[in-house]
């Protein structure tokens, strides 16, 4: 059995690690079993996508409710970007808009 080192540091008690314990990343999980002390590192989640951040929030806070279901597609509805009604009208920096929906301006800005 190996032992380590406790000692005072800013008010608290720490424990020197040996090599062989030591931890990857700047904080560990801390649980108390009965007359023991369990450290466990902390892993941070990697999350690329919404559904990453989704799957992780459901796990971590199983209590809540209003997560969505990475399982369940949302159904959108198809969104159709068609210009034609709009008269075709282009406007630049410089020039004044008109169109059936923008009148035009009897100034420049």
């Amino acid at each position: 059995m190996t032992t380590a080192k406790i000692f005072q540091h800013a008010g608290s008690q720490a424990v020197r690690l040996p090599r062989a314990f030591r931890f990857e990343g700047t904080e560990v999980v801390i649980e108390k079993r009965g007359e023991e002390v369990v450290l466990k590192p902390q892993r941070s989640p990697k999350l690329k996508t919404l559904r990453d951040v989704a799957r992780h929030l459901r796990e971590t806070f199983p209590q809540a409710v209003d997560f969505p279901d990475i399982e369940r597609q949302i159904d959108q509805p198809k969104r159709d970007l068609n210009l034609d009604g709009l008269g075709g009208f282009i406007c630049s920096a410089l020039s004044i808009c008109s169109s059936p929906l923008m009148p035009a301006a009897s100034a420049p800005l």
